[in-house]
């Protein structure tokens, strides 16, 4: 009996279906998904470490606390010797803040004037008029929007305290669910079962990897595009650029504003700066969703690059960013599942064997029992 290929029509549709509802399902859960995501990460970041101070004997309790503690001081440490440098540099350089506010407003009021002059061909509408009246709201406004800013980023501390929470057990305790789930299989299916775990392990590895491959190659790329146009801190601005580039299309349009914007405010006698600037963006797009996807997310996922723009184009609308970050590594994880479920569901020796265990499972139990029993 012939099961369906994984890379059939209808077995993608399936899959990409499949998809679609986990994504629902974790838009309705946020709160949860996204600890779950970055304590995924960590997971896969701590993981060697802890494997080592397990084989160094130490209990796998202690050195998933000592790799939670390891990484927490860390994060700490770095809080404690930037946020004061920050916030130092914030209230006392008032002219580097008004400046690249000053720049951040013609920029916009470029873009105001051209839209203008490009949409007046069609119907008159003042653009430009229209953000006038805008930044005055805004600045009429402007302690309450950054209070519900701050609001809202209160209401996420709860839940990013469930972080080291779900790593540390998915650390000590990794092993022991896999046991637990093998041990709730039928017995025919075990070694399915465990080839199962190790692809599905496998495939989430893969995402990650491709993810920093990725990441990689687009920070070099900018960085040198950066420093070629004359940028002032070129690598740090293309790493900060590629880590945004981690949201599909959306981190793309908000590092290329924020490029644009240094553009305008540290050349404003060089306008043909900020096309320049615009060019590598936008080529670098370009580049990132037809040849570096492909070659690193797609590839180590085994997802056609028309499937991957497609599924991360339906996470965004089903389920927003985090819909759109999650879309390819929750479609490679289902497709590992699918085509194991398919291997296993169709293979006629598993099936004989599940059915042989259930026979002997009921001739055990009827045995000793007499037939008016």
């Amino acid at each position: 009996m012939h099961y369906p290929q994984s890379n059939s029509p209808l077995w993608t549709l399936v899959t990409m279906a499949a998809t679609c509802v986990t994504l629902l399902l974790f838009k309705a859960s946020l709160w949860l998904a996204v600890p779950l995501l970055l304590a995924l990460v960590l997971y896969y970041l701590l993981r060697p470490g802890y494997r080592w101070l397990t084989c160094a004997g130490m209990r796998p309790g202690l050195a998933s606390g000592t790799m939670i503690a390891c990484i927490m001081l860390a994060a700490i440490l770095v809080g404690l010797f930037s946020l004061p440098a920050i916030s130092l540099f914030l209230l006392q350089d008032h002219a580097f803040v008004d400046r690249y506010i000053a720049g951040s407003l013609r920029l916009l009021y470029r873009l105001a004037r051209a839209s203008d002059l490009n949409l007046a061909k069609f119907t008159p509408i003042d653009i430009a008029g229209k953000l006038d009246r805008e930044i005055i709201y805004l600045k009429m406004h402007l302690g309450q929007i950054v209070w519900l800013g701050i609001a809202a980023t209160l209401r996420w501390a709860p839940t990013m305290i469930l972080v080291p929470f779900f790593t540390f057990f998915l650390l000590k305790d990794g092993q022991k669910l896999n046991i637990l789930f093998t041990r709730m299989v039928p017995n025919a299916f075990f070694e399915s079962s465990l080839v199962l775990l190790y692809e599905i392990d496998d495939a989430t590895k893969a995402y990650f990897r491709g993810l920093f491959q990725l990441t990689v190659i687009e920070a070099c790329i900018l960085s040198i595009g950066m420093s070629m146009i004359g940028f002032p801190a070129p690598v740090l601005l293309g790493w900060i650029a590629a880590t945004l580039m981690w949201i599909p299309y959306l981190g793309s349009l908000i590092a290329g504003l924020g490029a644009c914007m240094i553009a305008v405010t540290e050349f404003p006698d060089r306008p043909q700066l900020l096309y320049y600037t615009i060019i590598l963006f936008l080529s670098v797009r370009w580049l990132d969703g037809l040849v570096f996807m492909p070659m690193t997310i797609g590839k180590s996922l085994h997802i056609h690059p028309a499937i991957a723009v497609l599924m991360i184009l339906l996470g965004g609308s089903l389920a927003g960013i985090p819909g759109m970050m999650l879309a390819l590594p929750v479609f490679g994880i289902l497709k590992v599942i699918f085509d194991s479920a398919g291997l296993i569901l169709f293979d006629t020796r598993l099936m004989a064997r599940y059915r042989h265990g259930k026979l002997l499972q009921r001739r055990e139990a009827m045995a000793g029992l007499s037939p008016q029993d």
